[in-house]
């Protein structure tokens, strides 16, 4: 809900496009954090793999896994903040880190 100087609530497309962004912007942040989990898990089983070919192929697949999350999440991030900046140039906010 969008509250109007009136102290009145009302719904419309401002509020529409606020309330999205910065859903966005948390769901980006939880995704990034993720990915970023996934990387750190795969480079700790790379490192304590002790030359085990099955375990080390595991940590490759995490790690890489990882990095391909990392770059979706920033790239969505970068795209949003694209299309904000294309759309609202005043008023409403791309994702931002908090």
């Amino acid at each position: 809900m969008c509250d109007t100087e009136t102290g009145l609530s009302q719904y419309n497309f401002k509020c529409l496009v606020t309330f999205t962004t910065d859903m966005i912007n948390d769901l980006v942040l939880i995704l990034i954090g993720i990915g970023l989990l996934l990387f750190i898990f795969g480079l700790v089983k790379y490192v304590s793999a002790g030359g085990d070919e099955d375990k080390v192929k595991e940590a490759k697949s995490f790690i890489i896994f990882g990095i391909i999350a990392l770059f979706v999440m920033f790239s969505v991030w970068g795209l949003v903040n694209l299309l904000s900046d294309t759309f609202f140039p005043r008023g409403i906010l791309a994702p931002q880190f908090k």
